[in-house]
This record gives C-alpha cells, sequence and structure tokens, in this order.
C-alpha cells in the first residue's frame, strides 16, 4: 500500500507511480518523493487531500571497482572494469604499475584492463587507478584507488 500511495516526481515536469515509469526517468539528476493522502478513499465526502513535504535526492555518478582480478583466462574476472551508475558522459581509466609507469588506458566505459602490459602478462600485484571525467549530470568526478593483479 506504501508503494502505491508513494508518488515520485522528476525535476517538477513528470510525475510517475509504479517502479516501470520511474525507470524511464534513469537520467535524471534530482529525484524528489512526497506522499499523497486522499481522505476521499472511502468516503463520499469533499475532495480533500494532503500531501507531504518533498525529499529531494541529487543523483550523483558513483564509481564501483573490484579489489582484484584473475586474468588466467577462466572466463571470471579476467579483466578489470570501472562500473558506473549511469554512463559518463566522458572519462578515462588510466592503470599505473608499482613504478608509476602508465600500463593502461581507455576512454571507452566498457573496455577494461586484460592485464597485459608491453605484449605480454603484466607482473602480479597492486596497481593504482586513476578514472576522472564528466557525469551524466554534467559534473566532474575523479577517483583513485588500488587494485590487485593475482595469478591463481
Amino acid at each position: 500500500l506504501i508503494r502505491k500511495a508513494l508518488t515520485t516526481t522528476m525535476n517538477s515536469q513528470y510525475t510517475v507511480n509504479t517502479e516501470s515509469e520511474l525507470a524511464e526517468f534513469a537520467n535524471a539528476g534530482q529525484i524528489c518523493f512526497f506522499v499523497e493522502a486522499d481522505m476521499n478513499y472511502k468516503t463520499d465526502t469533499s475532495g480533500t487531500s494532503f500531501i507531504s513535504n518533498s525529499v529531494c535526492f541529487q543523483i550523483e555518478t558513483e564509481i564501483n571497482m573490484p579489489d582484484a582480478f584473475t586474468p588466467n583466462s577462466d572466463g571470471k574476472n579476467d579483466i578489470i572494469t570501472p562500473h558506473f551508475n549511469r554512463v559518463p558522459l566522458d572519462f578515462v581509466f588510466i592503470v599505473y604499475d608499482r613504478w608509476g609507469r602508465k600500463t593502461f588506458e581507455s576512454r571507452s566505459y566498457t573496455e577494461g584492463w586484460d592485464g597485459h602490459a608491453s605484449g605480454g602478462k603484466a607482473t602480479e600485484g597492486v596497481y593504482t587507478y586513476v578514472i576522472k571525467g564528466t557525469g551524466f549530470n554534467g559534473k566532474n568526478f575523479e577517483k583513485v584507488g588500488f587494485f590487485s593483479l593475482i595469478y591463481p
């Protein structure tokens, strides 16, 4: 009942009442929620309804990176790729080895690193990544971190 009573408003232009309708606005930069109570639901009284205050959320670009990968051609975790909650407008994914040398660079969110460098397998160990660009909402983002390359 609560889910049915929840109405979602996108940028004060659209109103949606179901999760499937909400999916149409996947790239909205802001989502606002409010509850409307219709006092006429089971009575014949005058058309009185109450609307709660709105609660709004800004949707920021989220980036998730695995902590490790195993490029051993077994079909599991063979490529390391950043995962975004929304497709960015542009971005760059750079991998550095432990000596600070650039090992990999990609500007395609569907292309990841397969663990090869200089024509052969990269050395097992810890690598640094830098991911930066412009999110779907036009805001710049940057994430720096580490992951391990492991040969089981």
